[in-house]
């Protein structure tokens, strides 16, 4: 499968890829109801900041391989281990804060900050093999003082654990973080550390797309103001109202709107929303007919 899409790809039903999934531009949007999946033998290819799968995916077999997840125009890869029998595990990543899920009141004492920014979901819906877990690193995420203190946490039910930081890759802003040995834990996984953690979210709604009759005026997205975030609509002559996302959309036509949001520690998150303008018909006047009656 190649995704060479400039608008994303919504996966409607079940699809499963049976050969190499190829990810050159563009982003397949999933949900759980319609499930991606990658089979026994299928490999990965590409996958960018502009290409990767937004929403839940599956992958069975015994192969080691790379979830190509992400959202906002952020690469946030996870990989595994290779699974010592088949096995299908099922990954989706989240700009979203795992606290609202599941508290940090409790966790493992090494784990001194837990990130508020992201979280992974990874569980394991068939076979019994556990894996090693990497998760790609970038300033979607917490900023810290220094990768060494950094660990993968992850809820088992009851409590955040330490899985502490087998390896990493890349530089203090950039790669990953992989468990210390195999993972026995199934549900929520984000960054950790024994330090601190200074949190700023980077995420952004540009809203659900949008269908309208009549008027060419409609407002679009989720615009919350906030002294750590700075608010970007593109196209800007689509947004006459000093800045605020109203868009202004032709008869007859669909435009792509995208909102940029910029955080204070130089992270930017993207999100598009495209509206359709459908003109109302024209009312039918009622002007009468006579017909002339023949004798």
């Amino acid at each position: 499968m190649r995704q060479t899409l400039n608008i994303p790809l919504a996966i409607n039903l079940p699809l499963t890829v049976n050969l190499n999934l190829n990810l050159a531009r563009g982003i397949i949007k999933t949900t759980s109801a319609n499930n991606f999946s990658a089979s026994t033998s299928t490999t990965l290819t590409g996958g960018s900041d502009s290409s990767y799968v937004d929403g839940p995916m599956s992958k069975s077999g015994t192969i080691a391989f790379t979830f190509p997840l992400g959202r906002n125009g952020h690469y946030k890869l996870l990989s595994i281990s290779a699974p010592g029998i088949n096995t299908t595990f099922k990954a989706m990543y989240a700009n979203l804060d795992p606290s609202e899920i599941h508290s940090f009141s409790s966790k493992d004492t090494l784990l001194n900050d837990i990130s508020t920014n992201e979280y992974w979901a990874f569980e394991r819906t068939a076979g019994t093999a556990n894996v090693s877990v990497s998760l790609y690193r970038d300033n979607m995420g917490c900023s810290y003082d220094t990768l060494d203190n950094s660990k993968i946490a992850a809820y088992n039910g009851s409590s955040w654990k330490d899985l502490g930081q087998g390896s990493t890759s890349g530089n203090d802003s950039l790669g990953t973080i992989t468990t210390n040995g195999v993972s026995t834990v199934y549900g929520i996984y984000t960054l950790a550390t024994t330090d601190t953690f200074d949190c700023v979210p980077c995420r952004a709604d540009a809203g659900e797309d949008r269908i309208i009759d009549g008027e060419p005026v409609t407002i679009i997205g989720i615009n919350k103001a906030s002294q750590d975030l700075s608010y970007d609509w593109r196209p800007m002559e689509s947004m006459p109202i000093n800045g605020y996302p109203f868009a202004f959309v032709g008869a007859d036509t669909q435009l792509e709107f995208t909102l940029v949001v910029s955080n204070n520690k130089n992270c930017k998150a993207s999100d598009q929303v495209f509206v359709t303008r459908i003109p109302r018909p024209l009312p039918l006047l009622n002007h009468g007919c006579v017909v002339p009656i023949r004798n």
